[in-house]
């Protein structure tokens, strides 16, 4: 067994039915004016919970980017950027699952590299070890709703796919054994 070490930057959390209520209060401590949600669009659409973080929000939002996508793709991720330079946001809210993390937190990545997000990739080496660059420290803080358990609320950076450099492994059809009759 290898022996291995995680280690979390600090975390606030806050879990049960009056947790959304603290959304103002964290934005007042974090000093942030204006936030924007980040969200997929069946969350956007079905509009109850949506509308429930919004009024946590109350004043301070900014606004909404319903874009996300399953895996997180770069072009989605851009397009969350680019929402957060527009609406001139100082925070980011996730809502959602690991997608929706995923996103915000890149965003908010992205705004502080202010830069390529291809520089940011993970490359391999000349011995084809991969080597991470350590993300900038971020100006836009992610706060995370998440919807269902994900590792990503865990995570202080962020994997978001390239399409243009990856393709997904072939899907393999997995046969049940036949049964024979006893």
């Amino acid at each position: 067994m290898h022996s291995f070490r995680h280690i979390v930057g600090p975390l606030r959390l806050f879990h049960g039915p009056d947790s959304l209520d603290m959304l103002g209060p964290e934005l007042q401590r974090l000093n942030s004016r204006r936030a924007l949600i980040v969200c997929g669009s069946s969350l956007a659409r079905e509009g109850a919970l949506l509308e429930l973080v919004r009024s946590s929000v109350g004043n301070r939002l900014a606004g909404v980017y319903a874009g996300v996508l399953a895996h997180s793709p770069l072009p989605a991720v851009e397009a969350a950027t680019q929402a957060l330079k527009q609406l001139e946001a100082d925070a980011v809210i996730a809502v959602g699952g690991g997608s929706s993390i995923v996103t915000a937190r890149a965003a908010s990545i992205l705004i502080a590299a202010n830069g390529d997000a291809r520089s940011l990739c993970t490359p391999r080496d000349a011995a084809a070890q991969l080597t991470s660059p350590s993300p900038p420290r971020t100006t836009t803080p992610p706060v995370l709703c998440a919807t269902t358990p994900t590792a990503a609320t865990l995570k202080p950076a962020s994997a978001a796919i390239d399409p243009l450099r990856w393709t997904p492994p072939p899907r393999r059809l997995r046969q049940q054994p036949s049964r024979s009759p006893s």
